[in-house]
């Protein structure tokens, strides 16, 4: 795979395609791959990116191309094809209704109902536009009064694994057995493009920590980033990849000194 890659490389062609060759060999081989595509994509030439591996392809690639038992099911920007790629894949969505299941989630106390990711009206949403506010909603059942402090809490990872964020309640709080709704806000141009999943969890605190329940991807979104018109970008409107888990707007402020 080395001398394929090597020979392939250095012949310059105007359309390199590339099948898991990253699957193969050390970091240090697998960095000068990256890099050896970025430059040929850089220079006017085609790379056809092959791959299995979600978070390569989204960082390297602007368009995707999902094929199912050899046919063409879906063709757009990356982040929409593999968006695709993982609800077809995987049993996730971005609203899930677990009390129809013929085993409940969670235990003897609560138990997990529902969860969704919504707009700002209240509207189940599976794409977010990067500068746009939404929220995460989960719905469980305490099923007993108990002399217990629950807190429900969020997990958020990248499509990777890569754990994002922890986000619960800023205070665990007694609770009476009945049906509630948890939400959490999450702010526009705070997360990056790309897939993310979210788990749903509940756990109390008495005499140490019990966990209720905590279901792990749950939920799906993806961030999509228009290019045009977003705020993160700058008046310059930089059109290339930006790097990293979140994307914060941040106040800045620069003075002459001298």
């Amino acid at each position: 795979v080395r001398l394929a890659f090597a020979v392939a490389a250095h012949l310059e062609p105007e359309i390199l395609v590339i099948d898991e060759v990253l699957a193969v060999g050390d970091i240090k081989f697998q960095r000068k791959c990256i890099q050896k595509m970025e430059d040929v994509s850089h220079g006017g030439r085609t790379v056809l990116f092959v791959s299995h591996n979600m978070a390569t392809i989204s960082s390297l690639c602007q368009k995707g191309l999902l094929l199912d038992a050899g046919l063409v099911d879906h063709l757009g920007g990356v982040s929409e094809v593999v968006t695709k790629y993982y609800t077809k894949m995987e049993s996730t969505s971005a609203s899930i209704d677990f009390s129809a299941l013929p085993k409940p989630i969670g235990d003897e106390l609560i138990q997990l109902i529902k969860g969704e990711v919504v707009s700002d009206k209240g509207e189940v949403i599976l794409e977010v536009p990067i500068d746009t506010p939404f929220r995460i909603a989960m719905e469980y059942r305490i099923i007993r009064d108990v002399p217990k402090r629950f807190m429900p809490n969020f997990h958020f990872y990248t499509s990777d694994g890569t754990c994002v964020f922890v986000s619960g309640e800023n205070e665990a709080q007694p609770r009476k057995a009945g049906l509630y709704r948890a939400e959490c806000l999450v702010p526009g141009t705070f997360l990056n493009e790309g897939v993310y999943y979210v788990g749903l969890a509940v756990s109390s605190f008495e005499s140490g920590v019990q966990v209720h329940f905590w279901e792990k991807n749950c939920l799906i979104f993806n961030v999509k980033d228009p290019i045009e018109g977003t705020i993160t970008r700058g008046r310059d409107a930089y059109a290339g990849p930006v790097p990293g888990i979140v994307r914060p707007k941040l106040n800045w402020q620069v003075d002459r000194v001298a």
